[in-house]
């Protein structure tokens, strides 16, 4: 799924407006088509790729032209690579720019010219796992308007929500918090979902490992404040009807303690 991404992200790469943060390369989750999406415009107008997740298929879209599909099971990436460019110039005409490949992915076979390959319901489960972290996030940036909408980052394929929380006068960022899902890295083998805290200048608040979680832990961190984090492992020793409550009541504590305030827990 990670490498699937990377074909889609080539419509914010190529014909997305640049952005100095590179986030015109980041996906969004639509809720009502249940994928992960991204827009661009060329001399022929605009155009939206979405990844199904459960599908593992590619899809392109025009105002006004029959929209394009690909599955990419049993193709290589480099085919799907190609499928995206050719599809995308025919319905929004050429690139404004090139594309820089994603730095840092993880090592698998596709990256070596294997063919994508997987079973629908594990495509299922990560597709239900985005899906309740899209929702969750939503609900915090409604509860706190200074979290952003949620994205997610080609590199590290995480869904992840920021709010900044003060700038300096020149707008330089001096404290966030991060809030997201991630995928299996060497931190969690199983993934996991994470609240972080940062400032600049290495202020760190120790004592938020005191802070009482009702799922998950804090995790010390040299130089920085702990970070929250519910691994996939723990969340899916929870009864299924209680996973939603579960990774609720960790968003609520986790970012009520590193706010100072106290959060609503939203379930569902």
């Amino acid at each position: 799924i990670h490498y699937g991404a990377q074909a889609l992200v080539e419509v914010g790469k190529r014909w997305g407006s640049p952005a100095s943060d590179d986030s015109h390369t980041t996906m969004g989750w639509d809720e009502t088509r249940d994928v992960l999406t991204i827009e661009g415009a060329g001399e022929q107008g605009a155009i939206r790729g979405d990844l199904e997740i459960g599908e593992l298929e590619l899809r392109l879209s025009a105002a006004g032209k029959a929209s394009r599909n690909l599955k990419l099971q049993g193709r290589t990436l480099a085919e799907a690579m190609e499928w995206m460019d050719a599809t995308a110039r025919a319905l929004a005409g050429p690139p404004k720019q090139e594309s820089v490949p994603a730095p840092d992915l993880p090592d698998h076979p596709i990256a070596a010219g294997a063919a994508f390959h997987g079973n629908a319901s594990g495509f299922s489960r990560i597709q239900a796992m985005y899906r309740a972290t899209a929702a969750s996030l939503e609900k915090l940036s409604s509860a706190h308007p200074a979290f952003g909408a949620a994205r997610c980052w080609p590199h590290h394929f995480d869904l992840a929500t920021l709010a900044v929380l003060q700038s300096d006068a020149e707008g330089n960022m001096e404290r966030t918090l991060g809030v997201g899902l991630t995928p299996p890295d060497a931190l969690e083998a199983s993934g996991y979902w994470y609240v972080s805290p940062w400032a600049a200048g290495g202020r760190n608040d120790p004592g938020l490992a005191s802070a009482p979680l009702g799922h998950g832990s804090w995790l010390p961190r040299s130089g920085s404040s702990p970070m929250a984090i519910l691994s996939v492992a723990e969340l899916t020793r929870v009864a299924a009807e209680r996973q939603p409550a579960a990774l609720a009541r960790f968003l609520a504590d986790a970012v009520g303690a590193a706010l100072g305030t106290t959060v609503e827990e939203q379930s569902g």
